[in-house]
């Protein structure tokens, strides 16, 4: 089974799988369902990192960085790119997809509590660009979404 594959059978059991600054995974979701999925989240670390980092690449941050940062709407930019990849890493959606419903969502409605939970597409970007050099991934407290372990 490929990495992608593994993301989508514990995302569908209710298990989020997320890389952090250490290199390891964080897991949250039902209890039951993450000791299920233990062993093999354990065995196949490296790759779903590769595969969760590879969702984050898509972003190319590295193109339009500056441009977001010195946007009147930089805000609004920075929501809708964390709530694309939260789409993307909990509904299975495509960037393009999530890019849209995000935009959607942004332009139309305020900013929701559960939001700022969400993963900071800029700062795993930063991440990302130093992850060759020191090995070096992030992590957001998800306090909304519990139990978690780090594997």
């Amino acid at each position: 089974m490929t990495p992608a594959a593994l993301l989508a059978e514990a995302r569908a059991d209710g298990v989020l799988v997320e890389p952090t600054l250490k290199g390891t995974l964080k897991v949250t979701g039902p209890e039951e369902s993450i000791q299920r999925w233990t062993p093999t989240l354990r065995h196949h670390r490296l790759a779903l990192i590769d595969t969760l980092w590879s969702e984050l690449a898509q972003f190319r941050l590295d193109l339009v960085a500056a441009d977001v940062a010195d946007a009147a709407n930089a805000a609004e930019l920075r929501r809708t790119n964390n709530m694309a990849l939260h789409f993307m890493m909990t509904d299975e959606m495509s960037f393009n997809a999530a890019m849209r419903a995000a935009a959607e969502i942004v332009v139309s409605c305020p900013m929701a509590e559960c939001e700022r939970g969400y993963l900071d597409v800029a700062s795993l970007w930063a991440s990302f660009e130093d992850r060759n050099t020191n090995a070096s991934l992030i992590t957001a407290d998800r306090n909304f979404c519990k139990p978690y372990r780090s594997y």
